[in-house]
């Protein structure tokens, strides 16, 4: 049987801790050998079969955890949460394999052709803010699952395809589909009634 939720917890306070550093030590590698395997199968299906990069993201993975394991807030489950860091790990690595055969003159190009303003970037932000605020206040009025947040965190928040939560969460696609539907709309009508000054519970 896996480790709870509370005993994850309780390991990432002894790796915050440091004191003894041994106790720390232990901690970490008690994660490494519960979930090192599910995130090299989740880099070898999504990535790449490369054993030298996997074992590479694999190693900067815990590595991160080791170096702030106060990130982890449980706004997910932990797995969901260390696959994530994977996937930015194995996308910066993959990145930088290929970095030296990108002609500088297209990046300069690419930069220069995305013209944003301001005020887009207030806009943006200010949308951020209100989709924030709709799922904290669609959660604890009991009219989004846990479920339903999760998927839209992994989606929007770390950016992640559906493929990929599907693998994450070990669901079907279309049970992520589905979800991310209901959970669309719920918001859709929570950010209407935000812009109107009504209530903002998505009922």
């Amino acid at each position: 049987m896996g480790l709870t939720e509370e005993q994850i917890l309780s390991l990432l306070e002894k790796i915050a801790d440091r004191t003894p550093r041994s106790i720390s030590e232990q901690a970490i590698s008690s994660l490494y050998l519960e979930y090192h395997r599910s995130v090299r199968n989740y880099l070898f299906k999504t990535f790449t079969r490369d054993e030298t990069v996997i074992e590479e993201v694999v190693q900067d993975t815990f590595f991160e955890v080791w170096k702030r394991p106060e990130l982890f807030r449980g706004e997910s489950k932990f797995k969901t949460w260390l696959l994530g860091i994977a996937r930015h790990k194995a996308i910066d690595r993959l990145r930088k394999n290929v970095a030296n055969h990108i002609p500088i003159e297209e990046i300069e190009e690419t930069l220069s052709s995305e013209e944003i303003s301001v005020s887009d970037v207030i806009q943006q932000e200010q949308i951020q803010q209100g989709i924030k605020y709709c799922l904290e206040s669609l959660v604890a009025a009991g009219k989004l699952s846990e479920a339903h947040r999760e998927v839209l965190h992994l989606a929007y928040v770390q950016d992640q395809d559906i493929l990929e939560i599907a693998q994450m969460l070990n669901c079907l696609e279309s049970t992520i589909k589905t979800r991310l539907h209901y959970a669309r709309l719920r918001i859709k009508n929570c950010l209407k009634k935000r812009l109107m000054g009504g209530i903002d519970h998505g009922g």
